[in-house]
């Protein structure tokens, strides 16, 4: 009877006891999250609750009971949302180290080596937003612990873009070519200190059309080279043309400055002209006159890049036997063509020149008719020429003595 009493006055005292201790801890916790020692609070209950107890005898240890009531604690008590991130810090290994910033109320983290445990399944965890300047507080007033962030805002620094300078054309000069067209010399100047590139379009174009007429699309920095070896050069009917480039413009006509004449020491022309071509008229052959005129057409004349221009083209012929030197025309024309882009030469020219056999000739026998070789030649302003055979005639000997 009395053994039964004593086991009564147990069961009774720790009925009694278990009340008084929850209502104990709701009191602390009360109070720690009303108070700034609940740093403390939750300092040394995570310290406790990482501590390292031995096992039981159901070989369980006597920590992992504590874990199960104070989650059940903190779960049913409804606390702020920083008591639960305290103890889900504990739960998760970390012992926090409280430290208290004057200017922003931080609670900063410091992790230690030490055993990990997963949370318990019925704690939800939520992250804390970096607040601004100022720290949020709850409704009580108290400091929110924070999660601090290690992240390190970029400060974008805008780069200011340099004003480009305009590209500015230049008209060089005009050459007339004699057959009714006008060559201009065009160049540029870029006062940037880098290539500049302008297509072809409503800031790189000539009128009136077309308005390509073989400009350049990509001006280096600096002035180009001037006349002869000007960037570049555009054949025209007399009429003005104008060059419309980066806003600026300048115009080209038979009134514009002529270029001056090309010295042989100002460009390197080492190359003769070539001539092809040619078709006279009457054709070579015998004659039965004494005199005549010889008309050529279609004479090409090339002179190959760099050029210096050609200077005349003349038709020449002499009599074999009788003269020692050749007798001249006059220079004959241009028709077409002229300066190519590439800053060579390439014309067509036609004249006469009048063919007569001296009558104080005597020739050795009246059977032997005098010969007449037809030639042609260019000279360019270097002082290179060629000769080119047209053909060969024969007059009569009678046109000697015997006239």
């Amino acid at each position: 009877m009395e053994s039964k009493e004593g086991r009564t006055w147990i069961i009774n005292a720790f009925v009694y006891f278990l009340p008084v201790l929850f209502l104990w801890v709701i009191a602390a916790l009360w109070v720690g999250s009303s108070l700034p020692t609940r740093y403390n609070f939750l300092t040394g209950l995570n310290t406790s609750l990482l501590a390292d107890y031995s096992p039981d005898a159901f070989n369980q240890s006597f920590k992992s009971l504590k874990l199960a009531i104070f989650g059940d604690v903190f779960s049913d008590s409804e606390l702020p949302g920083d008591s639960i991130v305290g103890l889900e810090m504990a739960l998760q290994g970390l012992v926090p180290t409280a430290t208290l910033d004057a200017s922003s109320i931080l609670w900063t983290v410091t992790p230690e080596l030490t055993p990990t445990y997963e949370p318990l399944d019925n704690i939800e965890t939520t992250e804390t937003p970096i607040p601004s300047n100022t720290p949020e507080k709850n409704p009580d007033n108290s400091p929110t612990p924070i999660q601090v962030s290690t992240s390190t805002a970029t400060k974008v620094v805008p780069t200011a873009t340099a004003r480009r300078d305009k590209v500015l054309p230049i008209l060089e000069c005009v050459q007339d070519n004699g057959d009714g067209t006008i060559t201009a010399f065009f160049g540029y100047k870029n006062n940037n200190s880098y290539q500049v590139e302008i297509p072809l379009g409503n800031l790189n174009k000539f009128t009136p059309d077309p308005k390509d007429r073989g400009q350049p699309i990509k001006f280096e920095p600096g002035r180009s080279p001037s006349y002869p070896d000007a960037s570049f050069r555009v054949v025209f009917d007399g009429d003005s043309i104008t060059w419309n480039l980066d806003g600026e413009s300048v115009t080209a006509s038979a009134n514009s400055d002529y270029c001056d004449p090309i010295m042989p020491e100002d460009v390197g022309d080492t190359e003769d002209p070539q001539l092809s071509g040619g078709v006279p008229n009457p054709s070579p052959g015998d004659l039965e006159v004494c005199s005549i005129t010889i008309t050529v057409d279609d004479l090409r004349v090339v002179d190959p890049a760099i050029s210096s221009g050609i200077a005349w083209v003349k038709l020449k012929y002499n009599v074999e036997g009788y003269t020692t030197d050749y007798i001249y025309s006059d220079p004959l024309t241009l028709c077409s063509g002229g300066w190519t882009e590439e800053g060579g030469w390439d014309g067509c020219y036609s004249g006469f020149i009048v063919i007569k056999i001296n009558p104080d000739w005597s020739p050795p026998d009246a059977s032997t008719p005098f010969k007449i070789k037809l030639y042609a030649k260019a000279r360019d302003n270097d002082g290179n020429d060629t000769c080119y055979h047209l053909g060969q005639y024969t007059m009569p000997a009678c046109c000697g003595s015997c006239q």
